[in-house]
């Protein structure tokens, strides 16, 4: 009976651990999106200057996080997401809306990329 108890306790410390890694990746993945969506909105207004300061904010966010996101998140998806941002920045530097549409969108799949890798199920429990 110990040990099915211990079974029992190992089992909900690690379905919480899951269910805690998911919103706190999901909190500051929606946090980014939402500031890359004002700073897209931005340039399309032309409003170049408003856009960088909102992708620099929202790189600084996925920056504090990277710490945790290099341990719960695979590296390649880290790398590519962290690239993302700095081409994002460099589209914005340009000024140049038809280049810059495509890295938000780029940098949109990315990050609901890491969102639905970030899901609860069985195979992620067992």
């Amino acid at each position: 009976m110990k040990r099915e108890l211990a079974a029992l306790a190992v089992l909900i410390t690690l379905i919480s651990a899951s269910i805690w890694n998911i919103a706190k990746i999901n909190t500051f993945t929606e946090e980014i999106g939402i500031a890359i969506s004002k700073s897209k909105a931005a340039a399309e207004q032309l409003n170049f200057k408003n856009s960088k300061k909102l992708i620099e904010e929202s790189l600084e966010i996925w920056q504090e996080n990277l710490a945790y996101t290099r341990i719960f998140i695979p590296q390649t998806q880290v790398d590519e997401t962290t690239q993302s941002f700095y081409q994002l920045l460099e589209d914005v530097n340009g000024e140049d809306i038809l280049s810059l549409l495509p890295s938000y969108e780029a940098m949109q799949q990315r990050l609901e990329s890491i969102r639905e890798s970030e899901t609860l199920s069985l195979g992620s429990i067992f």
